[in-house]
């Protein structure tokens, strides 16, 4: 696959957007290109392709995906458009790589992963912490069995977010769930190797425009294993992943963008109470990125760099002729779908 070069589209010009195009600077020019951008508005397009170098400025969304040169688009819109933009691409032959959430329910996620099915196109929902090389090692870890049974997954995602932010509108799709919340499920579920929760249960609380502002969930899977997720925008929280076995635990510190983990392994299996444990600390470089022809250089978001593991994973699948990846799955993204809704028809958002 060397040399064979993958030409991107950019639907929207946001933060995301903003971080997505400067980790292209980690990529091989001659395996990944972005040729244009277009937004909700020519101006926010054109000062974006400016700013970030990119060669041509659509004056839609449409004009963009009717263009014969590029081959994926990126969606980096709010999430409530990304059935409408999804759609609109698969139907005019491009490949998709989505930002999370999917969707907005089940019943839109299946909509879309049925029509990529029907056009033979491919379809990723850009949960980029799928493709760090930490999340790879924690499969293996899980894989090997050196954790024994594992029994309880605990994740937490939380931080004080100002009272202006778009988290807390319901009418731009806010709450913690869907941008925020499927961070955590995905988690339990990658652990949990993509099984269905046998029983969910949430509690929460809203604010005044209906929207989930924190949210604690309980899942019961087969087997006797369990995950507890915590979710806020009140309040700070330590923003790991614990995977719990019976000989020992894996931390993910900043699971969903991780640069490190922790393996704690119990020495005396024969002393229930025992805290002796020997501890191993992972870390994992953060891809480099090359001079670019970009005017802002920071990231809006930690670890931003890690945006281009994925891009390599879509090109990879795109490439090979396929239409999914086995890191996320077609199906996989309709589970995490099906629960998250669960969860928020508990709190009474829908």
């Amino acid at each position: 696959m060397p040399g064979k070069k993958i030409n991107w589209g950019i639907l929207g010009a946001g933060k995301i957007c903003h971080d997505f195009v400067l980790a292209f600077t980690a990529l091989p020019a001659s395996e990944h290109q972005v040729i244009g951008v277009s937004a909700r508005s020519k101006e926010s397009a054109e000062e974006f392709a400016k700013d970030h170098g990119i060669p041509k400025a659509f004056n839609s969304y449409l004009e963009l995906l009717q263009s014969p040169e590029i081959d994926i688009v990126y969606i980096g819109t709010i999430h409530i458009n990304h059935l409408e933009l999804g759609k609109l691409a698969l139907e005019n032959g491009k490949h998709v790589l989505c930002e999370k959430p999917l969707c907005l329910d089940l019943k839109e996620t299946r909509e879309l992963v049925n029509l990529a099915k029907a056009k033979g196109l491919f379809l990723l929902e850009a949960i980029w912490s799928r493709h760090f090389p930490a999340y790879e090692r924690l499969r293996e870890i899980v894989r090997s069995g050196q954790l024994g049974e594992i029994t309880q997954v605990n994740v937490n995602f939380g931080f004080k977010a100002p009272e202006t932010t778009n988290l807390r509108d319901k009418e731009l799709g806010g709450g913690v769930m869907l941008p925020m919340g499927m961070y955590a499920i995905q988690f339990a579920q990658l652990v949990y190797g993509g099984a269905k929760p046998l029983a969910i249960s949430a509690l929460g609380h809203l604010n005044k425009q209906g929207t989930e502002e924190h949210v604690s969930v309980s899942l019961k899977y087969p087997n006797g294993k369990f995950g507890t997720l915590v979710i806020s925008i009140q309040t700070a929280l330590s923003n790991e992943g614990e995977v719990i076995g019976e000989k020992g635990k894996v931390t993910v510190p900043y699971f969903y963008a991780p640069s490190s983990l922790r393996l704690d392994l119990k020495k005396d299996l024969t002393n229930p109470f025992s805290l002796d444990l020997d501890t191993t600390v992972e870390e994992f470089p953060k891809p480099k990125l090359m001079d670019g022809k970009i005017k802002q250089k920071s990231f809006n978001y930690p670890n931003g760099e890690g945006l281009s593991y994925q891009c390599h994973e879509v090109r990879k699948r795109i490439l090979n002729g396929e239409i999914e990846s086995p890191r996320l799955s077609h199906e996989e993204s309709c589970t995490i779908a099906e629960i998250n809704e669960e969860i928020r028809r508990q709190l009474g958002v829908l």
